[in-house]
């Protein structure tokens, strides 16, 4: 019987893309510069929260795997392997886009071959005045790629040093990474706030893979705790943890918005206070899934077809959305003059399609390069698996045969 894929996740990722793209449609439209204080603004500004959704689900799924196989003692891919598989599922699709973006907003050559560059090596989250150009979004790509960088580098000696302990000791070793992160994170912020002078706008500061680190540490953490306890898919155990954790989502949720209501104006202790509650609710989001009952109410709304297959396609609709938006302004189908809900529907109505192209045509060929590159069964492996030759049937005695004495 084939097995039946689980698309809660999927959904919940589809689910916070809409999100980023409610936020950026109220962007364009004013909202931030108007800062609002109404209820509709206080609910964008609360979705907000989605930045550190995406950071804490990649340091899940960046150590989800490799936890799970030290915990029970089993093997794991190479760090190698697993450093470009990672690569090679964003970086071509993302330096494609940048490419075409690039080329599009550039009216006479060379142009600015700096932010090119920049883009194209991720070093464009340093540069104050071209943090945001070309690619806006793409900022957040540094960060996660430094994270990969940084587990292949741990791979061998924690693997090592874990191998030779009890599953007690494997745990506590496996926690180390996400600690050190959130620990970093925490005093490169407090470094920030109090000792670097940073202004507000300095982007590159608040920006920095450093300051989005305790949410990436916090993934980790959570599939440590998923790889240490029991099997939370589908676990009934898991049912009543489930239920108390997208209780404490939504509520946690609700307070940031009530709180963002209640603010005129957010300094950067503020910003940095609303980052750490967002870092907290996304991963009570997350584990909310993970310990739910399969076939509860909570994972199958989040399995909707529509926000899964949204989902399916939320890298590519994060490389493409603003370009999509701004190109729509330069068109004159938006004007900055336009309610965020109309920018909103007319962004989904041209944006995901384009999305879904840009994943069939270019995310969904790059991630096959990850087989072809490093493909989780070497190729010798598979070669000898399908060539191997069959087995002789052993022949059964049967009750007319004679036994042989």
């Amino acid at each position: 019987m084939a097995r039946v894929r689980d698309t809660s996740l999927d959904g919940m990722r589809g689910a916070v893309v809409l999100t980023v793209l409610a936020f950026h449609a109220w962007q364009y439209a004013g909202g931030q510069a108007g800062r609002g204080t109404g209820v509709s603004d206080a609910v964008v500004l609360g979705l907000s929260w989605s930045v550190s959704w995406f950071f804490v689900v990649t340091g899940f799924l960046v150590f989800a795997s490799y936890a799970r196989a030290l915990v029970d003692g089993g093997r794991t891919e190479t760090a190698g392997r697993f450093l470009a598989r990672r690569l090679v599922r964003v970086l071509p699709a993302y330096w494609t886009a940048v490419l075409i973006i690039w080329a599009a907003r550039t009216r006479a050559f060379p142009g600015d071959l700096v932010d090119l560059v920049e883009h194209l090596t991720l070093t464009h989250v340093f540069d104050q005045q071209r943090i945001f150009w070309t690619l806006g979004p793409g900022w957040s790509l540094t960060s996660q790629v430094l994270v990969y960088v940084f587990a292949a580098l741990l791979w061998l000696p924690l693997g090592g040093l874990a191998r030779r302990l009890p599953r007690a000791g494997r745990v506590a070793v496996l926690t180390l990474p996400g600690l050190l992160l959130i620990a970093a994170g925490v005093a490169y912020q407090y470094w920030a706030l109090n000792r670097s002078g940073a202004a507000a706008r300095d982007w590159p500061v608040w920006f920095h893979p450093l300051a989005q680190a305790p949410a990436m540490g916090a993934g980790m953490l959570l599939a440590v705790v998923v790889a240490a306890g029991p099997r939370a898919l589908g676990s009934p155990r898991g049912a009543r943890t489930g239920t108390a954790l997208a209780v404490g989502a939504v509520a946690g949720l609700a307070a940031m918005v009530v709180w963002q209501h209640g603010a005129v104006e957010h300094g950067v202790g503020a910003m940095l206070v609303f980052r750490a509650a967002s870092g907290v609710v996304s991963v009570l989001f997350l584990a909310s899934i993970l310990y739910s009952r399969a076939a509860g109410r909570w994972r199958r709304w989040w399995g909707n077809r529509s926000l899964a297959w949204i989902g399916t396609i939320s890298f590519s609709v994060y490389l493409w959305h603003e370009a999509v938006m701004l190109s729509m302004g330069y068109l004159g189908i938006l004007t900055p003059q336009d309610s965020a809900l109309r920018v909103l529907v007319l962004l989904l109505l041209v944006a995901l399609p384009v999305s879904w192209f840009a994943h069939v045509a270019l995310e969904r060929p790059f991630g096959m390069l990850t087989e072809l590159l490093a493909p989780r069964v070497p190729f010798r492996g598979r070669y000898e698996r399908a060539y191997a030759p069959e087995p002789l049937p052993v022949p059964r005695r049967t009750d007319r045969e004679p036994a042989r004495v």
